[in-house]
């Protein structure tokens, strides 16, 4: 009589790997008690050894993409700024367009304000009579 070895007999049984639903333990166990109650060496707690059907196969993230080389920015136009003094000295610079529209938009903010103090005091104050 020949002796017959299952190949299967061989070969290791195939294992799967999981983490203890208490402690997260990592945690590994045969495919074959898959389904079956188990306890958690470290913190004892009972649970069910999940699956192969149960698990899932989460892919790897893809690798960070380089950062793009940044587009090389359109110099602006510059224009000339000016600031006179009354008698005193004067100030000249040449900056950008929308360097120079916010110093605009600033200057006319401020002569707005102004004014509206201005006006609100001679409306609403006494103007400094008795």
């Amino acid at each position: 009589m020949r002796h017959v070895t299952r190949l299967s007999a061989c070969l290791p049984e195939p294992m799967i790997r999981y983490a203890c639903p208490g402690c997260q333990k990592p945690l590994k166990s045969t495919v074959a008690n898959g389904g079956r109650r188990a306890r958690c060496p470290t913190c004892s707690l009972r649970f069910i050894v999940p699956t192969l059907n149960v698990l899932t196969v989460v892919p790897a993230p893809a690798p960070p993409r380089p950062p793009a080389a940044p587009a090389k920015a359109e110099p602006q136009p510059t224009v000339p700024v000016g600031i006179q003094f009354p008698n005193g000295p004067s100030i000249h610079a040449q900056v950008t367009q929308n360097t120079a529209n916010d110093l605009a938009k600033v200057t006319l903010g401020g002569i707005l304000v102004g004014t509206g103090v201005f006006l609100a005091a001679i409306l609403f104050g006494r103007g400094g009579r008795a």
